[in-house]
C-alpha cells in the first residue's frame, strides 16, 4: 500500500479470515506462456526454421547424387528439392497447430493429458 495515497479515514485492511492464506498484495499473473507448459515453447518453435533448413540441404545432396547416379541433370534435383519443401512445410503446418489447440485448451482451462 503506498502510505501517500490513503487518507486520514481510509479504514485499516481486514484482517484475513482464520484458515485463508493472507493476501501479499495484487496476484502476479503467471509468466509462462500457454505454450511452455505443453513443451511448445518458444525455442522449440525456433527450431522449425532449422528443422526446414536441414531438410532443404539433406534433399539437396539426396537429388544431387541421384542425378550424378543416373545421369539426368537437374530432374531429381528439383523433384527433391519440392518433396523436401512440401514435407517441412507440412511438418511445421502441423506442428504449429498442434502447438496452437494446445494454448487455446490451455487458455480455456480444458488442458488436454
Amino acid at each position: 500500500m503506498n502510505p501517500e495515497a490513503e487518507g486520514p479515514n481510509d479504514p485499516e485492511p481486514a484482517a484475513p479470515t482464520p484458515g485463508t492464506a493472507p493476501d501479499a498484495g495484487p496476484r502476479q499473473a503467471d509468466t509462462r506462456s500457454a505454450g511452455s507448459a505443453d513443451g511448445a515453447s518458444g525455442l522449440a518453435l525456433a527450431g522449425l526454421g532449422f528443422q526446414f533448413a536441414a531438410s532443404l540441404v539433406v534433399f539437396y545432396y539426396l537429388g544431387a547424387w541421384l542425378d550424378r547416379r543416373f545421369g539426368t541433370a537437374p530432374v531429381f534435383l528439383l523433384v527433391c528439392m519440392l518433396a523436401g519443401a512440401g514435407a517441412s512445410f507440412y511438418a511445421m503446418y502441423t506442428q504449429l497447430m498442434r502447438a496452437q489447440r494446445r494454448a487455446d485448451d490451455a487458455r480455456r482451462g480444458n488442458r488436454a493429458p
